[in-house]
């Protein structure tokens, strides 16, 4: 009914539904029929159940004359099939700019398809694959893929082998058009993604999740790249980088370092690397947004924190939910609020 509405008159430029049952192909059929013939709807998000018959439907839909910009099929369970039919639409397609197929139980086949659209499409630019069960070797084929394609500028992927993280720095010496990378479950060294974002850099945005304590040797790989790269504006690190970590990239705060947010969610970093980056937050005037949530900092830590708020006139946005702040530490907050006048935004 819904879909027939947006077909007969349509006026919605943006339509998000759940389905928490399977739906039918009277209903994928309805929704794609629509597509074919709206040309105001821009944005679809269809989260829970159009499966593989749903995804087939609403591919034959995007081969036609959709206006389509923006397209989420998260957690829909669409399979190879489903996905290879979105590939093949995506060879012709030239409207779609932001496809999101997460946890679609997408494999080899299905993500071999989409490697190959890449090769030809030149108007998608946010891509994300994660939590599917694509293997290295074929993950190895898409990142290598990207390395001609001038229309991506955010990817996503999970990263779960070594191989598949030097394919990924070997993209980034070459591809200048990716602009914003979120990397999940990298086992590979952090160093080499580093090395290229110093003597190459174009990403402005840069998040990765490390199921492994990152080695001293990466830390200070990122710090060294922080201290010269005047293009990355947001990093999120999140995982192990651990006090040693936080330290180097502490040092590189002090730096000329361009950095505007930086996350580092549940990194144990402690009172020692919360200080560490309290000193830098003294003198440094780019930083705009900090993550610490999650990193066992106790009233040492905050204390630290609470007196560089009271020199530091750049920085509005201060998250230190679930750490140890006891009365002490958020005393000393309490006060440093009283003369800082730039922070909008402190959680504790």
């Amino acid at each position: 009914a819904i879909a027939s509405t947006q077909m007969k008159n349509p006026s919605l430029k943006a339509l998000r539904i759940r389905c928490p049952n399977e739906v039918s192909s009277e209903d994928a059929a309805a929704f794609a029929e629509m597509l074919s013939h709206n040309q105001v709807l821009k944005e679809l998000c269809l989260e829970g159940n159009i499966e593989v018959e749903g995804a087939i439907a609403i591919a034959s839909a995007l081969k036609t004359k959709s206006v389509l910009r923006k397209l989420s099929l998260y957690s829909n369970n669409i399979g190879d099939k489903g996905a290879i039919a979105i590939a093949s639409a995506l060879k012709t397609n030239s409207t779609l700019e932001n496809l999101d197929l997460r946890c679609n139980n997408i494999g080899d086949e299905g993500a071999i398809a989409m490697a190959n659209a890449l090769k030809t499409n030149s108007t998608l630019e946010n891509l994300n694959l994660q939590e599917n069960n694509i293997g290295d070797e074929v993950l190895s084929s898409i990142i290598k893929t990207l390395k001609t394609n001038t229309s991506i500028t955010t990817f996503n992927l999970d990263l779960q082998s070594k191989t598949s993280s030097a394919d990924l720095a070997d993209l980034l010496s070459e591809n200048k058009t990716i602009e914003h990378l979120r990397i999940y479950d990298l086992h590979g060294s952090i160093a080499a993604i580093a090395s290229t974002q110093m003597k190459n850099p174009s990403l402005k945005a840069l998040r990765i999740r490390c199921p492994n304590e990152v080695s001293s040797e990466d830390a200070a790989a990122f710090a060294e790249m922080l201290s010269h790269n005047q293009v990355l504006r947001k990093l999120r690190l999140e995982g192990n980088i651990e006090v040693e970590g936080a330290i180097a990239i502490a040092s590189a705060l002090k730096t000329k370092s361009v950095l505007r947010k930086l996350s580092l969610y549940s990194n144990n970093i402690g009172d020692k690397g919360a200080i560490a980056i309290a000193s830098a937050l003294k003198t440094n005037s780019t930083l705009e947004k900090l993550d610490l949530r999650c990193n066992n900092i106790g009233d040492e830590g905050a204390i630290a924190m609470a007196n560089a708020l009271k020199t530091n006139s750049t920085l509005e946005n201060l998250n230190l939910q679930g750490n140890n702040i006891g009365d002490e530490g958020t005393i000393s907050m309490a006060n440093a609020l009283k003369t800082n006048s730039t922070l909008r935004s402190l959680d504790l």
